[in-house]
């Protein structure tokens, strides 16, 4: 497994397919109305985008030269540590064992570059994911709670 930084053409049809990606978990999970979910998803990529820094690093997962899926990242030397933003796996590539052996490649890649511990945000209702992570170790530190009142 191979991480490979994300040309700008990639880096555009990224951001443009996370924003969709997000408004439909704003919608799922906050129940924002789809357009509202989709205006704020594109305001919040657009503000995390544009203060992208050398910490942000978005890459294609690579196994064999080809591109499987992707990762985003932002790495903090100072306190040793790794966000992961988003994780994906092709369509066509998923249910082929990738998952664990990216984490296993991206903890071999964090700790060449001294990072000690990583965290990552998962909604509520994505009950596989969470299962995923904490197979591969991941505890939960905190759990956020909401309410609809309408």
């Amino acid at each position: 497994m191979k991480f490979k930084i994300k040309t700008l053409e990639e880096l555009r049809l990224f951001k443009e397919n996370l924003s969709k990606d997000y408004a439909e978990l704003l919608n799922s999970n906050l129940k924002i109305p789809i357009k509202q979910a989709n205006i704020l998803a594109k305001k919040e990529i657009d503000e995390i985008f544009n203060s992208l820094h050398e910490k942000h690093r978005v890459y294609n997962v690579l196994f064999k030269n080809n591109i499987i899926g992707e990762i985003w990242l932002s790495l903090n030397e100072k306190n040793k540590s790794c966000f992961i933003y988003d994780v994906k796996i092709n369509e066509n590539e998923r249910h082929k064992g990738y998952g664990e052996k990216i984490m296993q490649s991206l903890y071999v890649f964090l700790s060449e570059n001294s990072i000690e511990s990583i965290e990552l945000t998962i909604y509520g209702d994505n009950k596989s994911y969470i299962d995923f992570y904490k197979k591969n170790g991941f505890e939960i530190s905190s759990v956020r709670m909401t309410k609809n009142l309408k």
